[in-house]
């Protein structure tokens, strides 16, 4: 079983849990795997329909395991309506309404975070030339839908080196870059392609001074 369809299960059973705990108070236990099963369907349709590709194809595995969740749960209601009669919530239920959200969405911040948002193309120098008298970006897409990223730094940093620092995806996509101002090559300005799963407009690029990258139709038209 891959990693994704193990975390969708983990996410489909702690919705289904807190579900459960909620209709509990209404008496409506079937509530509990009829919304699960909604959020794994809307997860389903927002990989193939918004996201696309293969990292669609990933969304769609993970609404597949939580609705996955949803029809063991529908097995397993008779079980909980015999054992849940009780409509008061007891010092489990308590707790369980507070760590279930604590969890849920920690683990979706984790994930986030710690997953590697690009990857390196390539990276190296040019010549200076007029064409280049300023930095700029230029996007592009590559294979299945997933993002090219082309930074060019323009000649004032001839002699320089370009890294990428930061790529935060939360919101929309702000790429960070780190120049130093020597260890480069003389007489030849550095560029870096980067590949990148997704990008959520409006797109920023800055350095770590706080210096905006601007597209290079924006550097045109100047």
């Amino acid at each position: 079983m891959s990693a994704i369809n193990i975390f969708g299960l983990f996410i489909g059973i702690l919705i289904f849990v807190f579900t459960l705990i909620i209709s509990k108070k209404v008496e409506k236990l079937y509530l509990a795997p009829l919304i699960t099963f909604i959020i794994g369907i809307l997860i389903i349709l927002y990989g193939f329909f918004k996201v696309g590709g293969f990292e669609g194809l990933g969304y769609g595995f993970l609404g597949v395991s939580i609705a996955t969740v949803a029809f063991l749960g529908v097995l397993f209601l008779p079980f909980f309506t015999k054992r849940m009669k009780n409509t008061k919530y007891n010092k489990l239920d308590q707790a369980l309404l507070i760590m279930i959200p604590f969890l849920l969405f920690s683990t979706i911040i984790w994930t986030l975070v710690s997953s590697d948002p690009y990857w390196t193309i390539d990276e190296g120098y040019l010549l200076m030339s007029e064409s280049t008298t300023s930095s700029y970006y230029q996007i592009s897409t590559i294979s299945e839908g997933k993002k090219q990223v082309h930074i060019q730094l323009g000649n004032d940093y001839e002699g320089s080196q370009l890294e990428i620092n930061t790529i935060r995806k939360i919101g929309n996509t702000e790429i960070i870059i780190h120049i130093t101002n020597s260890g480069g090559e003389e007489g030849r300005i550095p560029y870096s392609r980067i590949g990148i799963d997704q990008i959520v407009e409006p797109l920023t690029i800055k350095t770590d001074q706080g210096e905006i990258i601007h597209s290079k139709m924006d550097v045109i038209t100047q």
